[in-house]
């Protein structure tokens, strides 16, 4: 081979060495260029041309797209029998539960520097805290809760709490949501959990049957509370029309007694007599003796 040929092949591997230099970044990508390891720009979508390798590089990161981690109770045999296993967690009435999430988040377009300085312990890290925020934010809820799915709001308190431990350490990462895949008790509670499930859905139905009869005594009490009262209206209206027609009769014939005084007082004296006789055979008379003293007292109905 000629000196001619090495020198080609001399200018060619030149070449290749200078072309490592140039980067493309796609759309929805942002790239963050570094010179000798320090940050020196962070550059839009497009072609750039650079140090070549060894000299510079660029990390291209897709701040687009939307990232997904797996985080909490996977069934394996544990190494460790002793220790808790990863993603099982003490609830607030003392329960423990198998809880596995996953993690929806992108890079923060804002902080993509930081992001790029710790991508790699990123995934350790986000797991580490969703960890944390599992314990803390399940230890306010009652087990049965999460597992009927009755604990609402905890995967946006899940979220918020991730969120703010995220922004705390400058992990330049934003959580879009946080979704509980799993949550079941521990297999060997299994069975208490089903028969305590059984026991709470048997006093539901026991419950419900004895509101349901409460409302039909209730509804029949007051059916009967309307037709006492109707009754007594009915009964206080004919008593009073019965009364009414008495005054009436006792007015007119009040008002058909002579105007003499004399002969007024003879025809009132005969008026009470005529209804004393009346009145006096439906009544008992009674005489009681006290230390020698008769009384006679008139009681009413007469006895048979």
């Amino acid at each position: 081979m000629t000196w001619r040929s090495w020198l080609v092949l001399v200018l060619l591997a030149l070449a290749g060495y200078l072309v490592s230099g140039l980067t493309q970044v796609r759309p929805g990508e942002v790239g963050v260029v570094r010179r000798l390891g320090q940050v020196v720009d962070v550059v839009a979508p497009g072609l750039h041309l650079g140090l070549p390798w060894g000299f510079g590089r660029v990390d291209r990161v897709a701040i687009d797209e939307q990232r997904q981690l797996n985080v909490g109770y996977v069934d394996r045999d544990d190494p460790l029998p002793d220790r808790l296993p990863v993603g099982q967690v003490l609830t607030a009435d003392d329960q423990l539960l198998n809880l596995r999430i996953t993690l929806f988040f992108r890079v923060d377009a804002a902080a993509v520097v930081e992001f790029v300085l710790n991508q790699e312990r990123i995934e350790e890290l986000m797991t580490r805290l969703a960890e944390e925020t599992l314990v803390v934010a399940l230890g306010g809820e009652r087990a049965s809760r999460v597992l009927l799915g009755q604990a609402q709001g905890l995967e946006s308190q899940l979220q918020a709490r991730l969120a703010a431990r995220i922004r705390s350490l400058g992990l330049a990462l934003r959580i879009d949501s946080v979704n509980i895949v799993e949550a079941q008790p521990p297999t060997e509670l299994i069975e208490v959990y089903r028969q305590v499930n059984r026991a709470r859905t048997q006093r539901e139905i026991l419950e419900r049957e004895a509101l349901g009869r409460k409302s039909s005594e209730i509804s029949a009490g007051r059916q009967d509370a309307s037709r006492i009262v109707a009754d007594a209206k009915t009964t206080a209206a004919e008593k009073k029309a019965v009364a009414q027609a008495e005054a009436n009769r006792f007015t007119t014939l009040l008002a058909s007694l002579p105007a003499d005084p004399a002969a007024r007082q003879a025809a009132l004296l005969n008026l009470y007599l005529t209804e004393m006789q009346a009145i006096l055979p439906r009544m008992q008379m009674r005489t009681l003796s006290d230390q020698g003293v008769d009384q006679t007292i008139i009681l009413p109905g007469a006895p048979r």
